[in-house]
């Protein structure tokens, strides 16, 4: 629940990184692991019925109090939060799956429109693609 996940961010703990002072990279450092959302945030937005429809949270849920479950982590079912982290974890990794197919996508159609505006059907512009870098890839073997 959104109170329940309030609490748990009330109660961490914020981690100090020790970082070298250098005037010539003025870029500051972000713990890793940190993701840019808070997690209100990703409540809002998490799709939360295709995340206990995973087989990874499916498997999560069968398993019995204090035993040991790893998704890029370790969780102990029953421990407090670890519910909570898993799934968010799983979100991220949806979240991330989705935006790249349809960033893919995108690009897959800006392809075809480059290869229609060019007059080109899509299997010339392919054969074209493929031909461009052969032609490269034989550039670059006979300067090496």
């Amino acid at each position: 629940t959104l109170e329940a996940i309030e609490a748990m961010e009330k109660r961490k703990v914020s981690t100090v990184l020790k970082v070298e002072t250098n005037p010539a990279s003025p870029k500051k450092r972000r713990p890793t692991g940190t993701s840019g959302m808070s997690d209100a945030e990703v409540i809002k937005e998490m799709d939360t019925p295709a995340v206990e429809a995973t087989r990874s949270y499916k498997s999560w849920v069968a398993l019995e109090d204090g035993k040991e479950f790893t998704y890029n982590q370790k969780y102990i079912k029953g421990k407090e939060g670890h519910d909570w982290l898993l799934r968010k974890n799983i979100w991220r990794r949806m979240r991330y799956r989705r935006e790249n197919k349809k960033m893919v996508e995108k690009m897959k159609s800006d392809t075809v429109q480059v290869a229609v505006d060019a007059g080109l059907t899509v299997h010339a512009a392919a054969d074209h693609a493929i031909a461009s870098a052969a032609a490269a890839a034989a550039a670059t073997a006979t300067h090496i």
